[in-house]
């Protein structure tokens, strides 16, 4: 009975029962689950120190290797040790929905600003135009500031989460001029500026019947 007991504590609840277990299975994040076996991004939290992440569900905790400041706007640009392949989630604004293979398009992360709109190599220029790319940003700062060099970070500055962009999602199902929504927006105003002629003659034509009427009668 007791050599039982004592191979029980072996094993998890998970595998005694047969059972998954959801949680988050991100191991550089805080809230890491070593007993789920069912990924929920949802679960997860900050980040271990040195590392950071965006909200989205499906963007783990990517190691920071160092920081760009733009010497104009001081704006933070945090950059990543290696580039990550973010698939975001459906109603993630940094989706661009490819229906051919029913999900979002991959993107290719290699910074992140500090109000968490990342940013995409060249890879992702037809699919990704919503999002700025880094190299045009890199170039941006080098013309204001002269010069452009990559600062070292210590893990404790970085910050362990940073919030979702706000960007436009895309759907590339839709014509290109409408993706932004802008013109939708538009459109009924133009709408309402145009004269409706059809209808203005349309009424002319009833006046001068009824007055043509009105004149036989009197005669």
């Amino acid at each position: 009975m007791a050599f039982g007991i004592e191979m029980l504590d072996v094993f998890t609840p998970s595998q005694l029962f047969n059972a998954d277990v959801i949680g988050c299975m991100d191991e550089n994040n805080l809230n890491y689950d070593p007993a789920a076996t069912i990924n929920d991004g949802d679960k997860c939290g900050g980040c271990i120190q040195g590392f950071t992440r965006i909200g989205d569900s499906s963007f783990t905790c990517q190691e920071v290797g160092g920081k760009y400041i733009d010497c104009k706007t001081t704006e933070v640009f945090w950059k990543l040790k290696t580039d990550f392949h973010y698939r975001p989630p459906k109603e993630s604004p940094n989706c661009s929905w490819y229906a051919y293979i029913n999900k979002c398009h991959e993107i290719r992360v290699p910074a992140i600003s500090n109000d968490g709109v990342i940013t995409r190599t060249k890879h992702n220029w037809m699919h990704q135009t919503q999002t700025p790319q880094w190299s045009y940003i890199k170039d941006d700062i080098e013309s204001k500031c002269g010069s452009i060099a990559e600062l070292p970070i210590t893990p404790e500055e970085v910050p362990n989460f940073l919030p979702a962009s706000s960007t436009p999602s895309v759907s590339y199902s839709q014509d290109v001029s409408t993706m932004t929504g802008q013109v939708s927006a538009v459109a009924p105003v133009e709408a309402e500026k145009k004269t409706n002629w059809v209808l203005i003659g349309g009424v002319a034509v009833v006046a001068y019947l009824l007055l043509g009427n009105d004149g036989q009668q009197e005669g």
